[in-house]
């Protein structure tokens, strides 16, 4: 990784619920980090070995490693959002 590269800032969240007066509860998303990555859109090759369907779009979002970071949570890169599909440790 090139730590050049990481100049977007990218807003990591989690859905969270809270207790609303009804006795039940609403879900939220709070923020998780806000951390600097690299947001780029994969090529038509990665989407098609990535099994991904035509219409959606599929981007890699690089940040520095972050053991908290899990599937169930979701990024934001500028003013566009994305769900979280994988994470993966180039370390292993």
């Amino acid at each position: 990784m090139r730590a050049g590269t990481l100049r977007q800032e990218v807003t990591i969240t989690q859905e969270s619920a809270s207790a609303d007066s009804q006795g039940g509860y609403g879900l939220s998303w709070t923020t998780v980090a806000s951390v600097y990555g690299e947001v780029r859109d994969l090529s038509t090759r990665e989407l098609l070995q990535a099994q991904q369907a035509e219409n959606s779009a599929a981007v890699a979002i690089v940040i520095r490693y972050r053991s908290d970071v899990t599937a169930k949570m979701r990024a934001t890169g500028g003013s566009v959002g994305y769900n979280i599909v994988g994470v993966r440790d180039p370390d292993g």
